[in-house]
């Protein structure tokens, strides 16, 4: 269940001075405010190594996972004392952890509408749990608020680009990696595969993701001791940038009220919740989606053999999407699909009344007159962020089907425009005949989100 042998498994026991060099590798800053401290062997410290797809809590505390497979739950009384005595205080939500290796992903899972949305991935160097950690040291509140966010090793927000629900084809991928699950049906259930088969004993997946866990003592100094204050201040200040955007969402929500006031606009409510989440997702105050090209967020290499070798994927390109946060200054595209839609507020009903065409004009008349307000510096300032992402960002509209008003471009164009859907990881090879899947669901109803300076002619 424990080791002090680090073996890339289950739960690892250890100090600062034994991971110091790694802590450094993706948080500099950190590691050398806690150098100056020299925590010893009282202040023990636990690596944690999460396989693919592993969840990290339920409703009532949080899993750790066993070096041998399976997890035990932290509010067992059979568990080790000392784990108990270290990490107790995270029971009813989590131990502070910093990310070492991988990702873990924040969402929200909703069963009834079917969908996955993407709240935040934790990169290398950034905190668990660090919010609450710093407001008190007893806590008896769960992080899975009302049993509807969860946090997972990888991500949880992805899906194949392509439909790989065929049957027969699938049934042929549960025999080469005997796994259980059925074909799946939607987007929404390709998690659930990808988890069996990165899992299975015939991948032979090594993606694990890390975190370091940060025992009592740590908090208990974090919080009472003067000499701990540098630290306190600095975890503080990354405290304050993860609530920063919440707190100034009002300013958002009247900005975009009084463009509609303005300029008369009636829309749809949903298709005007969409544009204002198109603008959050501009700031970088949403996730949206892009191709995966590398090992990061999850064993890409595994699940892309699995389905060129194992279900035969043929026609399309194997491009898995994952969830993306957009840097105006640094990232290339992402993508928003009103098929996938990622927002914080559901509306079933008025989503469905009108065609998917219909909604993509309607959408890219709000985006539009909406950019052409807040481009003008006169309307809120300058200096305003929305001011700022108006003037930097494009958003482009694209549909399976031809459009006869030539307003949105066909989904075909996606493919020829970012090279990053025909990524496939090295030593592997498609078929002949395979290409961008314009026809994919979440393709029909597509945004792309990118920075003006980074587009190139393709006329």
């Amino acid at each position: 269940m424990l080791t002090k042998v680090d073996e890339g498994k289950g739960i690892v026991k250890t100090d600062w001075k034994s991971v110091r060099t790694r802590v450094k590798k993706v948080n500099p800053d950190f590691a050398t405010l806690v150098d100056a401290l020299s925590p010893g062997k009282e202040f023990p410290l636990y690596l944690v190594y999460y396989p693919y797809g592993f969840l990290e809590g339920n409703a009532e505390t949080i899993l750790l996972p066993k070096i041998t497979g399976g997890h035990f739950l932290l509010n067992n009384p059979d568990i080790p004392k000392n784990i108990i005595q270290d990490l107790g205080y995270g029971m009813h939500d989590a131990p502070l952890g910093l990310v070492l290796e991988k990702v873990f992903e924040m969402f929200v899972d909703s069963t009834i509408e079917d969908l996955t949305i993407p709240k935040v991935i934790y990169r290398p160097g950034d905190f668990t749990c660090l919010i609450t950690n710093l407001n008190n040291v007893e806590r008896k509140s769960t992080w899975l608020s009302n049993k509807t966010h969860a946090r997972t090793a990888g991500v949880r927000s992805t899906f194949m680009l392509p439909n790989i629900g065929c049957v027969e084809q699938h049934a042929d991928l549960k025999r080469f990696y005997n796994i259980r699950v059925p074909a799946p049906k939607q987007g929404y259930d390709h998690w659930e595969v990808f988890r069996e088969i990165a899992s299975s004993k015939a991948a032979q997946c090594e993606w694990r993701a890390c975190q370091l866990f940060f025992s009592k003592p740590w908090i208990e100094k974090l919080h009472f001791d003067p000499a701990w204050m540098p630290l306190n201040l600095y975890l503080h200040k990354l405290a304050w940038q993860l609530i920063r955007p919440s707190l100034v969402k009002d300013q958002y929500n009247l900005a975009f009220s009084v463009v509609q006031h303005d300029r008369k606009l009636k829309p749809n409510p949903h298709l005007a919740g969409t544009a204002q989440h198109l603008y959050m997702i501009a700031l970088g105050g949403a996730l949206a989606h892009a191709p995966a090209t590398d090992n990061l967020m999850l064993p890409l290499d595994v699940l892309q053999q699995a389905y060129l070798q194992a279900y035969r994927l043929k026609r399309y390109h194997s491009t898995i999407m994952q969830p993306s946060i957009f840097q105006i200054e640094t990232s290339g595209p992402v993508y928003y699909s009103l098929n996938q839609p990622s927002t914080h507020i559901f509306s079933p009903t008025s989503r469905r009344l009108a065609s998917m065409m219909m909604d993509m004009h309607e959408l890219q008349d709000i985006e539009s007159v909406l950019t052409e307000e807040l481009q003008d510096s006169d309307t809120l300032g300058s200096d305003f962020v929305l001011h700022t992402a108006a003037r930097k960002t494009l958003f482009s509209y694209y549909h399976s089907e031809r459009d006869n008003q030539n307003a949105l471009k066909h989904s075909s164009i996606i493919g020829l425009e970012d090279p990053r859907f025909a990524f496939l990881s090295p030593g592997l090879t498609h078929f002949p005949e395979a290409k961008f899947a314009a026809d994919a669901a979440f393709a029909r109803g597509c945004v792309r989100i990118q920075a003006r300076q980074r587009i190139k002619n393709t006329n």
